[in-house]
């Protein structure tokens, strides 16, 4: 005598497999179905059972959900990322040395320096006294060169520089170029300087610049009294990037 299977009998006792795969694949996996949670990255069940999956790694956190089981499925969790940046007030570093030029900090260079007086005494914080940067002596109205260098890319808006208590060595003019290899320049801006009073500060503005630059280039033109300039300071406001990274899973069913 045959046996006679319903339609509705052979459905309930089909299989069907769920395969979790996970990108970082150390990622663990928990299916849970019938009651009871499994570690484990499949799962072969009746068709029509719901299994529940959590997913969870220490870098991209935990993704759960539920799949309901008509057909064999791969579930695909691709550990990815996001970013988003903010501009932050940077801090000017006090030196005590120029530094190198595209090494891991704060670093300065002059087109030429007077023996004693090097360029970082114009980024050493003293606002008095005899520490303050000067040049050789070049030509009347000859053009002095100072580059600021930082590791982290920063967007000037302002460099202040405060005059010496001699008068005669103050620059007449500027122009300003951003660069991020110290070859291919940007011209920012360029203006002249009214302030020639001993030990007062004018400003370099740079509010046009929304760009950011790991290395700035000053262009310092002396007056018709002089072939070299002093500068008592010259303090840089700037911002600089910063990005944070959200971490999440992308799921995909196929």
């Amino acid at each position: 005598m045959g046996i006679i299977f319903s339609k509705e009998l052979l459905m309930s006792e089909s299989k069907v497999t769920l395969t979790v795969s996970t990108n970082p694949a150390s990622a663990t996996c928990t299916l849970t179905y019938d009651g009871q949670s499994y570690s484990a990255k499949s799962a072969t069940v009746k068709k029509g059972t719901v299994i529940s999956y959590s997913i969870y790694h220490s870098t991209y956190g935990a993704q759960t959900g539920s799949i309901n089981m008509d057909s064999d499925k791969t579930l695909t969790f691709t550990g990815t990322y996001s970013t988003s940046s903010i501009d932050v007030n940077w801090s000017q570093p006090i030196l005590t040395s120029n530094g190198t030029l595209g090494g891991n900090s704060f670093a300065v260079a002059a087109s030429s320096e007077y023996a004693g007086q090097e360029v970082w005494k114009a980024f050493d914080g003293q606002t008095s006294g005899e520490n303050y940067f000067r040049s050789k002596y070049i030509d009347i109205g000859a053009t002095h060169t100072v580059t600021i260098y930082n590791p982290t890319a920063l967007k000037i808006s302002n460099i202040a520089y405060l005059n010496t208590g001699q008068t005669i060595v103050i620059p007449v003019s500027y122009t300003i170029y951003g660069s991020n290899t110290n070859s291919n320049w940007t011209q920012l801006t360029t203006g002249t300087n009214s302030v020639y009073t001993a030990g007062q500060t004018w400003n370099m503005s740079l509010s046009g610049n929304t760009n950011y630059y790991k290395y700035y280039k000053l262009d310092l033109k002396n007056g018709n009294s002089t072939g070299y300039i002093m500068c008592m300071e010259l303090t840089v406001t700037a911002k600089y990037q910063q990005t944070s990274y959200t971490y999440y899973w992308e799921v995909t069913t196929s």
